[in-house]
């Protein structure tokens, strides 16, 4: 009996797939998992991005953690920082650090096949292009809730996951 039931544990552990960007696997007290993070349904579907994008984005937290190292948080309290993006319906969007402008440039929604140029690549992301030149800038997955977002990079050798409240 205790040998199947070692069994059957160690078979959960292994077959429970995380996603690698789900800090709910760390050791991290709700309050700063989750700071003002309340939606768990964020949608990364395009059309649905497409229509939520425009609005203002205040930076809540970064989850970071460099390959084989120590997962860390930043947030604004600790890194004396803020920053904020509006993305507008004529599809500009408007970059702020501690409340100061420090560009605006166009963007678009579109698959990722865009970036990778991996035909299968479907998922959706969100991509910066300078104004003046039209060169790329930024690129990221948006995952989109009434009052949240989470963006990040997909081919980052470090796994940056941005969380940000939506007004």
């Amino acid at each position: 009996m205790k040998l199947s039931f070692l069994i059957l544990f160690l078979i959960s552990l292994v077959g429970c797939k995380k996603d690698k960007n789900d800090m709910n696997d760390l050791n991290l007290p709700i309050a700063i998992k989750y700071p003002t993070m309340s939606c768990l349904r964020k949608t990364n579907n395009i059309d649905t991005v497409k229509t939520m994008i425009v609005g203002t984005y205040d930076w809540a937290y970064t989850f970071y953690r460099p390959w084989r190292q120590v997962a860390q948080i930043w947030t604004p309290q600790n890194k004396g920082l803020t920053y904020r993006y509006i993305f507008k319906p004529n599809e500009e969007v408007e970059y702020y650090e501690n409340n100061k402008l420090q560009w605006t440039n166009n963007y678009v929604v579109d698959y990722e096949f865009k970036v990778s140029t991996y035909q299968l690549d479907s998922a959706t992301m969100v991509i910066i292009n300078d104004k003046t030149s039209g060169q790329r800038m930024q690129y990221f997955r948006a995952y989109l809730c009434n009052d949240s977002a989470r963006f990040f990079n997909p081919y980052s050798s470090i796994d940056v996951v941005r969380y940000f409240g939506r007004k």
